[in-house]
């Protein structure tokens, strides 16, 4: 057997590749290999929370994450994705929906289905509230690739404190062509990734 959190090659190789493209610091201790970006997700979910408990989701969502809610007994609380005030979620629609059971907020960019990507101060000010309000930022990045802008796609990693309250999902088999083998990734902080290894292993 490997390693539960994978190859130590390629953890470092998956840190590097984060850190340069993001221009931030991620260590190879900040990085879980996954069997795609479904099994990142659901374990994510498991360690967050449990059933009564309950996440916050701009609409459109990805399917396959409100499934995972519903089979771990998990509300969803939903913000609109688009509106009249603003063509990108809102962390002020998320914040009054956050209450004492509240264990994330959940984004997916480039956005599943819907194509959209969030700017960088939009998925930034989403972290702010998450942190403030002592609960997780889960992202799921797996289109991150395919994206126009060569800039980061969020100043997250650049952070001293993004370890706090950031969770990083990712299936770089798609960005290869490799959507068989179902290779992905989460990055977090070594106490999460701790919670992590209990349900991995």
């Amino acid at each position: 057997y490997t390693d539960i959190f994978g190859i130590p090659a390629l953890r470092a190789a998956i840190a590097a590749h984060f850190s340069a493209d993001y221009g931030g610091r991620v260590a190879a201790e900040n990085v879980c290999v996954t069997a795609g970006c479904n099994q990142a997700f659901s374990a994510t979910l498991m360690a967050l929370g449990a059933a009564g408990d309950n996440v916050i989701v701009p609409v459109p969502y990805f399917f396959n994450h409100t499934m995972w809610f519903g089979m771990l007994g998990m509300e969803t609380r939903h913000i609109a994705a688009a509106g009249a005030a603003s063509p990108w979620p809102r962390p002020d629609d998320a914040a009054p929906l956050i209450d004492g059971r509240t264990k994330a907020i959940v984004l997916c960019s480039p956005n599943n289905p819907s194509g959209a990507i969030y700017p960088p101060d939009v998925i930034d000010a989403f972290f702010d509230l998450a942190k403030e309000r002592g609960i997780a930022l889960v992202i799921d990045e797996t289109y991150k690739d395919f994206r126009e802008d060569a800039g980061p796609p969020h100043h997250i990693f650049q952070r001293p404190d993004w370890q706090d309250a950031f969770i990083h999902l990712y299936s770089f088999s798609k960005a290869f062509s490799m959507t068989g083998y179902r290779v992905g990734s989460i990055i977090a902080g070594q106490r999460f990734l701790a919670e992590i290894e209990k349900i991995l292993d």
